[in-house]
């Protein structure tokens, strides 16, 4: 019996989410740079095509995020745009042209990384560096 609570323990260790709250995701932020990747929702990793980014969140509320060009031109893409964390603790973006922002939760990992949960795609931020 003892062994079953402890079990039971352990899996619902594993399985809490850390989602960071609206606090917590201005402090991981604002005037910082995260540098990750996407992820596709349902595809395995060893399937996807990652793409690396790297976000330059201010603390005006303005961002950077610049991503390999898909194209055969060298460099990097850089677009402008804006963020915000709404009431729900969700970092909101919006990109260039765009015209809805899209708000997504911030789960922290066990490895130290965050995951942005989105409906279309993820984003993972596997480090985050102080300043712009």
């Amino acid at each position: 019996m003892l062994a079953l609570v402890a079990l039971a323990l352990t899996v619902s260790d594993v399985c809490a989410e850390d989602w960071l709250n609206k606090k917590e995701v201005r402090e991981l932020l604002s005037g910082n740079t995260a540098k990750g990747h996407y992820m596709r929702p349902g595809q395995s990793t060893a399937m996807m095509k990652q793409v690396d980014v790297k976000y330059r969140f201010y603390d005006d509320g303005t961002a950077e995020k610049a991503t390999d060009r898909f194209d055969s031109s060298k460099g990097l893409y850089i677009e402008k745009g804006k963020w915000s964390v709404n009431k729900k603790g969700k970092l909101c973006t919006i990109w260039g042209l765009e015209k809805k922002k899209k708000c997504r939760r911030i789960m922290r990992n066990p490895d130290g990384s965050y995951e942005l949960i989105g409906k279309k795609q993820n984003i993972v931020y596997e480090k985050i560096i102080p300043g712009t």
